[in-house]
């Protein structure tokens, strides 16, 4: 049974609602003097080292080798249906750099600054909001209906298996890029 616009609009509005939600309590913490930059970096660090890449992997080896009668996820069944996934993040690299070139053009940006500009929009955030809208978005449906019995950070981290990989290529081939287009 497909869902209602409301019901869509209800699970949007929650998870943007976590979303500002933690913001703003990083915020209150920064105000209120709890919070200061070390502290930032420091968890910053421990959340894109460590925590981060303990949930993708616990999301893609989810076995709670019990004895259960339960299946463990099918790691070959996810990497196939999530193929597409490793295409996304090439498409997106391209369309940002395309939309950051032309924004470039538009806004006539100091050519020293031009390429920042490009990463900025070719790289934005490809892991912390997104696994808090899909953990949202997630929990709003029932076990019984696909998009709530399969859990879908373990087709982010297909995503996030290639988005590093083009980041390391950018930078080293920004400047050829910038070379061919005459940008200085």
């Amino acid at each position: 049974m497909p869902l209602s616009q409301t019901a869509i609009l209800s699970i949007a509005l929650r998870s943007m609602a976590t979303a500002g939600s933690m913001a703003a309590f990083g915020a209150i913490l920064t105000w209120q003097g709890l919070l200061d930059k070390s502290k930032k970096s420091f968890l910053a660090k421990l959340s894109a080292k460590f925590t981060i890449p303990c949930l993708l992997f616990t999301s893609i080896l989810d076995c709670s080798q019990n004895y259960s009668a339960n299946k463990c996820s099918n790691l070959q069944g996810i990497l196939v249906a999530g193929w597409p996934l490793l295409l996304l993040p090439i498409v997106n690299v391209i369309v940002g750099l395309f939309l950051g070139f032309i924004i470039t053009s538009i806004v006539d940006t100091p050519s020293d600054f031009k390429k920042s500009i490009w990463c900025a929009v070719a790289f934005g955030n490809s892991t912390g909001l997104p696994l808090t809208l899909l953990a949202v978005i997630h929990a709003s449906f029932p076990k019984e209906e696909e998009l709530g019995a399969v859990d879908p950070s373990a087709f982010l981290a297909v995503y996030l298996i290639v988005m590093p990989i083009l980041q390391v290529k950018h930078i080293h081939s920004t400047s050829s890029f910038a070379d061919r287009f005459s940008v200085r």
